[in-house]
């Protein structure tokens, strides 16, 4: 018994070498095959994301760059047709100096010049679907777009000294956007606001594989935690998007000190535009335009520790009512785009509006506007 115990386990037969060989190459090519597989796939997104909108929809679009270094301003639009992005340059102007509009009409005779960031230019829409556009023939006047992306009120204050009086406006119109604008006062002024980002923003910029990637995953996930705080889940069944942090970085009360400092630094900025305007005699208003989380704050409230610590109608409006004690024009949009947000007014995974909401934005802007313009001359 227990010399039986103890004799030895026959050893399976090994498969011949050259079986073995063989299954190795097997396995190599099928790594092969779905390595060039995945390859391929990546290449054509990134080829048909730089190609056209119309292709695999507006947040896969990647556009192309279209700016360049402004001795004055910092940055400037270069004018030509860059993918859906048609840049112009306006008479009476360097023509270096690019602006995505259909140019001046000369049969409306007024002139509003709009200044702010890709809110302003457009960004995730065609030009015609633009805010800018849609306004001109309600409002008899030439709305020119002057609004570049990835910038703050810095930017348009150094705009509005360098260009935009050469332009003979009859109204400046400074549409500020609750999302980032505190963030890029802050970057410029030394304030330290928390940043978000990094690595991620530059792959959203620049990859349309990333993009992708976070579409697909939001189809997977629903209502789940994907990357830094960012969720999905259905809004007028459509799946959308939502960052809860940038309730944390600008509506949550008590302001913080930095968040108070940036505020402050930004109506001084918006403030040197309107004393720029006033010695040109020339009229000067502010639009707020809110953030995708203000908006439906309802939805996002789930994910955030304890909703009663924020203000949804801030930044918007702290902005608002300081620049109206300032005696400065003001209309906020983000009540109008509350009471509207039943439908979906942004791009799924975007925080920038759709046509929906480019129209809204436009409705909201109409009546302010008309108020302020001039009548027109003989």
């Amino acid at each position: 018994m227990e010399a039986g115990l103890d004799a030895p386990i026959p050893e399976k037969p090994k498969p011949p070498v050259a079986a073995r060989a063989g299954l190795r190459r097997r396995i190599g090519k099928a790594v092969a095959v779905f390595a060039v597989t995945v390859l391929l796939l990546v290449v054509s997104l990134e080829v048909l994301g730089r190609i056209s909108p119309s292709i695999l929809g507006p947040e896969l679009y990647l556009a192309p760059k279209i700016t360049e270094e402004d001795p004055g301003t910092g940055v400037r639009l270069v004018p030509g047709v860059h993918g859906r992005y048609k840049i112009i340059s306006m008479p009476g102007l360097p023509p270096e100096v690019g602006f995505r509009d259909n140019g001046i009409n000369p049969g409306y005779g007024r002139k509003i010049l709009a200044l702010g960031d890709s809110f302003t230019f457009g960004d995730g829409v065609d030009l015609e679907k633009n805010w800018t556009e849609i306004l001109e023939p309600g409002l008899g006047a030439s709305v020119v777009n002057a609004g570049m992306g990835a910038t703050g009120p810095e930017y348009a204050l150094a705009f509005l000294d360098h260009y935009g009086f050469k332009l003979n406006p009859d109204l400046v119109l400074y549409a500020f956007f609750s999302g980032n604008d505190l963030l890029d006062v802050a970057r410029t002024e030394g304030i330290t606001l928390r940043r978000f980002g990094g690595a991620r923003h530059w792959l959203h910029e620049h990859s349309v594989t990333y993009r992708a990637s976070k579409l697909v995953a939001g189809r997977f996930a629903p209502v789940g935690q994907l990357e830094m705080k960012y969720y999905r889940t259905s809004v007028d069944g459509v799946d959308v998007g939502f960052w809860p942090s940038m309730l944390e970085l600008n509506s949550r009360t008590p302001h913080s000190e930095d968040l108070t400092k940036s505020m402050a630094a930004t109506v001084e900025i918006i403030s040197k535009m309107k004393a720029q305007c006033d010695g040109h005699g020339t009229k000067f208003a502010v639009a707020v335009f809110p953030f995708k989380e203000q908006v439906y704050f309802d939805t996002v409230k789930q994910w955030l520790g304890n909703p009663s610590e924020y203000d949804r109608l801030d930044p918007g409006k702290t902005i608002a009512k300081t620049c109206a004690e300032k005696g400065i024009p003001v209309v906020d949009l983000t009540p109008l785009f509350i009471s509207r947000n039943s439908k979906n007014l942004y791009l799924p995974s975007d925080s920038h509006w759709n046509e929906e909401g480019y129209a809204l934005a436009a409705e909201g802007l109409e009546g302010f506007l008309k108020e302020l313009l001039p009548e027109k001359g003989p």
